[in-house]
């Protein structure tokens, strides 16, 4: 299992007299102008949920003790009127929790998160949007920031796979029992100060010529995209997925990322690319 984090301090943006100069460049669509304020309390928010989330996938205890049962009705599992005709759903109560879902939230491929504010984030999986899903189903849960710690508030499952509640908790039993099974060894934190990765002036500051001297066509572009990931973003990229999937902080939420990025990330990631063109020219 990797490494997880406590997060011990806040990243730090800060702004170099020197580098190189130019005009904000947007990496995707959007071309949001933040302040340096802004542009830290974005990169500490995205940092410490995925700290949160590398727990919740892999610590039971830790999992079930950050979950507000209940959290609705729970369409997947549904019990009988008192004539035994009619179904209801039931409470998604302790006895429905899958505790391998933080894992699917991880490695599903078809689950993605999205901000509703600093203190709020739903994350929704849609099995159609994977090749062999043989259903159109899935499950959303919120997460919120309740006195300083993150809880899943509400949840469901939704779509054709529903089933009857004694048999789908019966199911719920005796999987939950096997990822404990395969999740007994005592957590482990790793302590951490400052902003993570192993490039992280490129978020601290405005990158120089000389930060980038020596460097290869494959170590500038791990540097670009660890810009990207230090803000969740989910990465398509085969061999990039597996490099930060090995990294203890990372964890991918977001399908795009652009308007999370700051100013200087944004010139940042324009100036390694050039040099990325560049490095790639000599070489042929």
């Amino acid at each position: 299992m990797r490494t997880h984090l406590i997060l011990l301090a806040a990243a730090a943006v800060l702004l170099a007299a020197c580098g190189h100069t130019g005009g904000v460049s947007s990496v995707g669509d959007e071309s949001m102008v933040q302040t340096e304020e802004q542009s830290v309390a974005t990169i500490t928010r995205d940092i410490e949920f995925m700290v949160f989330l590398h727990r919740f996938a892999e610590d039971p205890d830790f999992q079930m003790q950050h979950i507000k049962f209940p959290l609705g009705k729970l369409s997947y599992a549904n019990i009988f009127d008192e004539e035994g005709e009619t179904f209801y759903p039931d409470d998604f109560t302790e006895r429905y929790w899958l505790l391998s879902e933080g894992e699917y939230m991880r490695d599903g491929g078809a689950g993605y998160f999205t901000w509703v504010n600093d203190n709020k984030i739903v994350y929704d999986y849609n099995c159609s949007l994977l090749e062999d899903c043989w259903a159109e189903f899935g499950d959303e849960y919120t997460f919120e920031k309740i006195d300083g710690e993150w809880y899943v508030t509400a949840g469901d499952y939704y779509g054709s796979d529903v089933g009857i509640a004694d048999y789908q908790a019966g199911y719920v039993a005796s999987q939950n029992e096997l990822f404990r099974k395969e999740h007994k060894e005592p957590y482990t934190s790793y302590e951490y100060n400052g902003t993570p990765g192993d490039y992280p002036q490129a978020s601290e500051r405005r990158l120089t010529e000389q930060d980038l001297q020596g460097m290869d066509s494959k170590q500038l572009r791990l540097m670009r995209n660890e810009i990207m990931a230090r803000h969740g973003y989910a990465f398509k990229n085969e061999d990039l997925k597996k490099h930060f999937n090995a990294q203890p902080w990372y964890f991918p939420l977001f399908l795009n990322v652009d308007g999370a990025l700051s100013d200087i990330e944004k010139e940042n990631v324009t100036f390694i690319k050039a040099h990325e063109r560049t490095t790639k020219n000599e070489r042929q």
